[in-house]
């Protein structure tokens, strides 16, 4: 886990962002210094380790389980939720996880 964290942070600092890296569950595994644009999904999830099932859902249907690149996803203020791209992980064609950037 600390070697998924140097990652973590390393690549925020390069990209000058703050991230978030999530499993294909959508649990949260690391985040870097959140010391940017946040939302209360990004602080919720942060605190509860995870996001809420209605935004799972609402991600999903935006096609972030089926991208096989860097994805642009849409706000949604009822939810809570800022633009975000949205980087899955994967080894081959297996979905690993997502990196995540708040996209304002």
């Amino acid at each position: 886990m600390a070697d998924l964290q140097r990652i973590v942070d390393d690549l925020a600092a390069r990209l000058g962002r703050p991230l978030l890296l999530e499993d294909r569950s959508q649990r949260v595994v690391a985040y870097s210094e959140q010391n940017g644009p946040m939302d209360d999904i990004r602080r919720d999830s942060i605190l509860r380790r995870r996001t809420t099932p209605e935004v799972r859902e609402w991600l999903r249907a935006a096609g972030v389980h089926e991208a096989h690149g860097p994805l642009r996803t849409p706000g949604a203020p009822r939810l809570g939720l800022k633009p975000r791209v949205c980087v899955p992980v994967r080894h081959e064609a297996e979905l690993l996880g997502f990196l995540w950037f708040i996209d304002e």
